[in-house]
C-alpha cells in the first residue's frame, strides 16, 4: 500500500452494484481501509480486490448499524414528543410570569 494508492473505482462500483451494495459505501470506507493497510505496511498484489472484499464483508455490519441508528432516532423522537406534551400540560407556577428578562 502506498500513500497515493487509489482503487480502480470503476471496478469497485461495478462489483458493488453486482453485490447489491450502494456504491457510495466505498467512499465511506476508503480512508479507513487505506489507513489500516498503510499502518501495517503489507504488500499485496491486488489491493482493489482486497478493498472490494472488505466492502462486501463490512456491508452487513453497516446496514445493522444504520437500522440501529434509525431505531434510536425514532425512539428519541417519541421521547421528545412525550416530554413536550407533558410540558404543555404543566400548570404554571403561581406568581411566575415566565419572563426571564436578561437571564
Amino acid at each position: 500500500m502506498t500513500e497515493n494508492w487509489e482503487p480502480d473505482w470503476k471496478r469497485v462500483k461495478a462489483s458493488l452494484v453486482r453485490a447489491g451494495i450502494n456504491p457510495d459505501f466505498a467512499n465511506l470506507k476508503f480512508d479507513e481501509f487505506k489507513l489500516y493497510w498503510l499502518g501495517r505496511g503489507d504488500l499485496h498484489p491486488a489491493w482493489t480486490a482486497r478493498f472490494i472484499q472488505h466492502l462486501i464483508d463490512q456491508w452487513p455490519r453497516h446496514q445493522r448499524q444504520q437500522e440501529l441508528n434509525q431505531a434510536l432516532d425514532q425512539k428519541n423522537e417519541q421521547q421528545v414528543k412525550q416530554i413536550q406534551k407533558q410540558c404543555e400540560n404543566m400548570e404554571p407556577i403561581e406568581g411566575w410570569s415566565g419572563d426571564l428578562g436578561d437571564f
